[in-house]
């Protein structure tokens, strides 16, 4: 796996729990890159410009509960561990015209423990463990363009 130019991003690879690889641009400013990767023999090139963070969610409740201020300049929202433990945690969410969100993984200490669906708007964890997240890629359908 390589990145053009990695002051812009870097790219890694995580394995989930069917036995599936993933590949993973993490961002680090706005910017242009161009990443390739090796699956199966086959040689994958992609060039890919990388936007200053717009929230592209319309809602996102957990268990109900509103939460959709969290990503209104960042695209993490942190939620009590105490507050969910022991219960089964929903997430909705509604994403802004032209956001997609294709895949939903539930990490457990940064490992993908679990897919939870591709281009689903609900899902669902019973008891969530500690440090835990949910992780999503989400894109803009209308230029292909990651959030950083």
């Amino acid at each position: 796996m390589k990145v053009s130019k990695k002051s812009i991003a870097t790219i890694s690879c995580k394995k989930d729990s069917y036995g599936e690889y993933a590949v993973y641009l993490t961002p680090k400013k706005t910017g242009t890159v161009n990443i390739s990767y090796k699956a199966e023999g086959v040689t994958y090139q992609r060039k890919v410009i990388i936007q200053k963070y717009q929230n592209p969610y319309s809602k996102v409740t957990i268990n109900g509960k509103n939460i959709t201020k969290q990503f209104r300049k960042t695209n993490v929202a942190v939620v009590s561990y105490k507050k969910y433990k022991n219960k089964k945690v929903t997430i909705k969410y509604k994403m802004k015209k032209n956001w997609g969100q294709p895949h939903t993984d539930y990490c457990v200490k940064g490992k993908i423990s679990k897919c939870l669906g591709n281009f689903v708007y609900k899902v669902s964890v019973k008891k969530p463990k500690k440090n835990s997240t949910i992780e999503a890629s989400i894109y803009n359908r209308k230029n292909l363009n990651i959030n950083q």
